[in-house]
Parts: structure tokens; C-alpha cells; sequence
């Protein structure tokens, strides 16, 4: 009888000790700090041309429930407001995200920083950079902007050349290597050069290996059709984001033209 009752309060001990060891294990969980998130990307830098997409994904570790990711634009270290709402955008969808985005002339003075930062339901952060450099080509920068003809030089002596009725003057340069002209509401009278603007038709362009020739194409518009004329051969003197120069030799003699960059129609 004694064994028995000796047995029994034993069990009933194991039982109580057990009891404990769970109830402190649950208060323990209860008292865990959370863990804040690890954030990673696939693809944390891109060199490339304008024109160029750039695919990441951006991937996470969450203790909490996922809350947001708040991707922000920076040119430099400046935030671009332009970019979203302020310079931001705000994804809920989840995790993993995939992030496309297109080069642009944006990038062509300082690089550009996306930074995608992750919120979990702890309020809880964590965040990576993607870091894009643009290459600066003659032929990127041909089909960003519209150029604006604003000077004409003449070789012996040097002067300026240009006609009045040809400063709204504009080339549109496409990447398919096509190309248009807006002659502008300016026109010409007399046997001036703008005499001539509705007849003749800029078709293409294309640049040699080192972007150091520009070749233009050009036809001669007769009764609303379009005949090939000739090609012009441009060598390129100065070309940057704002402006570009350059030299056409002709029977009369070497001459310089130049185009300023304007916003994109």
C-alpha cells in the first residue's frame, strides 16, 4: 500500500514538473524579442545604355507579417521627386518583388539609387540599394532629346550663317534610325533657304562604329512623293547632353552646324 501511494505521488510530481516546464516554455515564446526582417536583391548594380531595362527581384526574411516595401528614387544623392509620390512609391503586394525599370537621360550626370526598404507587422525595417550607371553614347543622347538648330559657321571668314527662319528649326532623331524635322512657323521669301522646307524630307540617320561620323538621309518631296536624295556626312566636333557641333565639308567649303538639346516631343 505504501509502494502504491509512493508511486502515485510521483506521478502526480512528473505531472506538476511538466506542467512547469511547459508553462514557462509558452511564457518564454511570449516574451521572445521579434526578429526584424532581412531584405536582399538579386541584382544590386547595372551599367547600361539608354534604352536599356534592369530587372531585380527583391527578396525577404520576415519574422512579422509583411507590411510594405517602400522603393525610393535617387539621382546622386539627391531624391527624385518626380519619382512616385515625393520621390516614393509604395508596394503592398509582397514579397518577393519583381522591379523593372527602363535607363533614361536621368541618369547621365550622376548615377541613380533605388533603395527598397521592407516594414513588417513588428514595425520592423530593413533595406538594399540598387545602384544603375548610365553610359553616356552619341547615339543615346541622339534619340533623347529634340536638337534645335541655333547656328550655322562659315569657315574663311568665320561667321554666323544662320537665317533667322531657321532657328525653329527642329530634329527629332528616333532609335529605329529614323528621323524628322519641324521647320517651325518661321519661313523664308525670296530665295532663302526656308523657301525650300516642304520639300524636302529628312529620312534617316546613322552613325559609323565610333560614333564619330553622323550620315543623314535625305529625299526630295515631288507631288507628295518621296524620292532619295542624298546623304550627308557629319563629323562630330563637341556632343554632350546640351549641345552638339559638327562639320560638314562641301564644295563651297567647310562648314559647322550646331543643335541644342530640348525636351523630347
Amino acid at each position: 500500500m505504501i509502494m502504491r501511494i509512493k508511486s502515485n505521488l510521483m506521478w502526480a510530481l512528473s505531472l506538476v514538473v511538466m506542467g512547469s516546464l511547459l508553462l514557462l516554455s509558452a511564457c518564454g515564446d511570449d516574451d521572445k524579442d521579434p526578429i526584424a526582417p532581412v531584405l536582399s536583391i538579386d541584382n544590386g548594380t547595372f551599367t547600361g545604355d539608354i534604352g536599356d531595362q534592369v530587372t531585380a527581384v527583391i527578396s525577404g526574411e520576415l519574422d512579422g507579417e509583411f507590411v510594405s516595401l517602400t522603393i525610393t528614387k535617387y539621382i546622386g544623392t539627391a531624391v527624385d521627386d518626380t519619382y512616385g509620390t515625393g520621390g516614393s512609391m509604395e508596394v503592398t503586394s509582397g514579397l518577393p518583388y519583381t522591379f523593372n525599370y527602363t535607363l533614361g537621360v536621368d541618369g547621365l550626370l550622376e548615377p541613380i539609387r533605388f533603395n527598397f526598404e521592407v516594414t513588417d507587422a513588428n514595425g520592423l525595417t530593413d533595406d538594399v540599394d540598387l545602384v544603375i550607371t548610365t553610359n553616356v553614347t552619341r547615339s543615346g543622347l541622339l534619340v533623347s532629346f529634340d536638337w534645335r538648330y541655333t547656328s550655322l559657321l562659315w569657315n574663311d571668314p568665320v561667321e554666323e550663317g544662320i537665317r533667322e527662319c531657321e532657328e525653329d528649326n527642329v530634329f527629332s532623331f528616333e532609335s529605329d534610325g529614323t528621323m524628322s524635322i519641324d521647320y517651325g512657323a518661321l519661313t523664308g521669301s525670296g530665295g532663302g533657304s526656308c523657301d525650300f522646307d516642304d520639300v524636302t524630307d529628312w529620312v534617316s540617320w546613322e552613325f559609323n562604329e565610333d560614333e564619330s561620323v553622323l550620315f543623314l538621309r535625305r529625299a526630295d518631296i515631288i507631288d507628295g512623293v518621296s524620292t532619295p536624295k542624298d546623304t550627308l556626312e557629319w563629323t562630330i566636333v563637341e556632343f554632350d547632353q546640351t549641345m552638339f557641333s559638327a562639320d560638314e565639308v562641301t564644295i563651297f567649303g567647310p562648314f559647322r552646324y550646331v543643335y541644342s538639346a530640348v525636351a523630347k516631343n
